[in-house]
């Protein structure tokens, strides 16, 4: 007798099309130069990881400045790279106003040298930067000028 006043149950709407269902897969294995084409992704990512780690940017060190007189200084450092030659790389200095778009190139023993005339009383951090055939930039070195 309840069901005569109880009004008639629905049927659920259907939800439109049918849903793909989604899941996770494996990616494929990815690929390194020097190795099979069907890598497990381990093994890729540490061949990824060996040829990072073999490509280091190059480094300058024992970046210095002398004081000739007269507002002459001499500029020099040696530039290393484990990876590639140095030779012949330019060396861009900057951080005081008479070093702006100065250069110098990496000699056969990887030093590199620059004779400049600073204005009186320029004083101030001398920076020196280069980049290795590669396009890697080196370490910005830094040297505190202060004339006498």
């Amino acid at each position: 007798m309840l069901s005569i006043f109880s009004p008639p149950r629905r049927q659920p709407a259907a939800c439109g099309p049918k849903r793909a269902r989604l899941a996770v897969e494996a990616l494929e294995a990815r690929h390194c130069p020097s190795s099979s084409p069907t890598l497990a992704p381990a093994a890729a990512l540490s061949c990824s990881m060996a040829l990072l780690s073999a490509h280091q940017p190059p480094v300058i060190r024992n970046f210095t400045a002398s004081e000739e007189g007269g507002g002459e200084w001499i500029f020099s450092g040696q530039v290393t790279d484990p990876n590639e030659s140095v030779v012949g790389l330019t060396v861009r200095f900057g951080g005081l106003t008479s070093l702006k778009g100065k250069t110098a190139t990496v000699e056969d023993d990887g030093w590199f040298h620059l004779v400049v005339f600073l204005k009186a009383n320029e004083n101030g951090c001398a920076t020196a930067q280069t980049i290795s055939a590669a396009g890697l930039n080196s370490n910005l070195a830094e040297y505190l000028v202060h004339q006498t």
